[in-house]
């Protein structure tokens, strides 16, 4: 809901961030503590040379995104962090592809999750690692029905604490 008007924003996540430029190139995308968005996929990040941030300014409720498949492709260089995210497919909340680094997912609470919190891919004939990924401050749960697995992670290095993983996994 917008914090001004008290209405509900027209636009979705996709748009959002396509308004800001990060699904084309690097930059800074800040959303507004409390603003609410749906979303229909799954974002991916754009790549270049540089950091990009993805996150909230203010204070109050982290920005709300509803409804995708799932929640955001990083690219190299990226930073996400506080988010509440509720999903509606079975995509990760957060997918690195194969050979990325520098990237960080930090305070975002993923609700509803019916696959993984968050995966590092390899390519499939010559394993290609990710490197220097830090996840910290994550919440995954469970939508009920799932098998959330957690974290799914291959990479060269990489810092993992302070997360909750609530899917009853073996």
């Amino acid at each position: 809901v917008d914090a001004l008007t008290g209405e509900g924003l027209s636009l979705g996540f996709e748009s959002a961030l396509a308004t800001c430029g990060a699904s084309t190139r690097k930059g800074r995308c800040l959303f507004r503590a409390g603003d609410s968005f749906r979303a229909s996929r799954i974002v991916g990040l754009a790549g270049g040379a540089g950091p990009g941030l993805v996150s909230r300014f203010g204070t109050g409720a982290n920005p709300r995104v509803t409804g995708g498949p799932g929640f955001l492709t990083m690219n190299e260089g990226w930073t996400a962090a506080y988010f509440d995210v509720e999903l509606a497919g079975t995509q990760p909340l957060f997918n690195l592809p194969p050979g990325r680094s520098a990237i960080t997912a930090a305070n975002v609470r993923g609700t509803n999750l019916a696959t993984t919190c968050f995966v590092t891919q390899t390519g499939h004939s010559t394993p290609i690692h990710n490197d220097r990924i830090g996840a910290f401050g994550l919440e995954c749960r469970n939508r009920g029905d799932s098998r959330l697995t957690g974290f799914f992670l291959r990479a060269e290095r990489m810092l993992v604490y302070g997360n909750i993983i609530d899917g009853g996994y073996g």
